[in-house]
């Protein structure tokens, strides 16, 4: 093979290469930064199947065998409460009792948990007996890449199954990420119309709390509230609690 049509081939090479590259690096500004194609990918997907479309169908997915095993320990261990919490990892890995001090407080929230997911398990939610309920949920939907419309049914569903075990619910609003976490930028729109659904609709007889004056002004997480672009340090967490309606700082009292 002669040194010209090595030289081609690894010229060739090159360009296919770099053409990929150019391409992957095409396809991220344009999930994360809204920007050509993505706005007509998504209208082509709603106007193929509507909002009610599930991308990645989470609701028949298995769900990992440590989540079912929390659900069980959930059951077994049901201790009565005045409050209990439910949602994902922006509540369940804080220890509510030490920042709620004088309420007692049963943590049902499980990590990774999707708002199409809760409705599932809500017996092992029931079963702490408490009161009220503090509901925090929709971040994981959002990031994979759920509709608003199919979250807030998904919240409704549990709401309502929550009400009518005659606990009062308070619903708090979906947070975003901070404005650094690009992967949440897309996500990030889809929680600021679900929070403007949830602000007009909570559910039956709920009680909607907007976090974002204190946590998320301009629609992104403050970053000084976290470390990781998502969860809640504990300066989050302090400013998630001085948010809380005071009745919720009494309730054991």
């Amino acid at each position: 093979m002669s040194f010209a049509i090595v030289r081609r081939y690894w010229a060739r090479a090159l360009v296919a290469l770099g053409l990929v590259a150019l391409g992957y690096l095409w396809g991220h500004v344009a999930v994360t930064r809204g920007v050509f194609p993505y706005p007509q990918y998504v209208d082509l997907k709603l106007a193929t199947f509507g909002p009610d479309a599930d991308p990645l169908a989470l609701q028949d997915k298995e769900r990992p065998a440590s989540y079912r095993e929390q659900v069980d320990f959930f059951a077994a261990a049901a201790t009565p409460a005045d409050i209990v919490m439910v949602g994902d990892s922006i509540l369940g890995r804080v220890q509510w009792r030490d920042w709620l001090p004088g309420v007692e407080v049963s943590n049902r929230a499980i990590p990774g948990d999707y708002a199409a997911w809760l409705p599932d398990r809500l017996d092992s939610v029931i079963a702490a007996r408490a009161d009220r309920a503090i509901l925090l949920v929709g971040i994981n939907d959002a990031v994979a890449g759920r509709s608003a419309e199919m979250i807030h049914r998904d919240i409704l569903t549990t709401v309502a199954r929550l009400d009518g075990a005659g606990i009062a619910v308070t619903v708090l609003s979906p947070l975003p990420c901070t404005a650094s976490a690009d992967y949440c930028l897309d996500a990030n729109r889809t929680i600021a119309a679900l929070d403007a659904m949830l602000a007009t609709n909570p559910g039956p007889n709920a009680r909607f709390v907007d976090l974002r004056p204190v946590l998320a002004p301009g629609g992104a997480l403050r970053e000084e509230f976290s470390e990781d672009g998502t969860h809640l340090n504990p300066r989050g967490v302090e400013a998630l609690v001085r948010a809380l309606p005071a009745d919720l700082h009494k309730t054991a009292n």
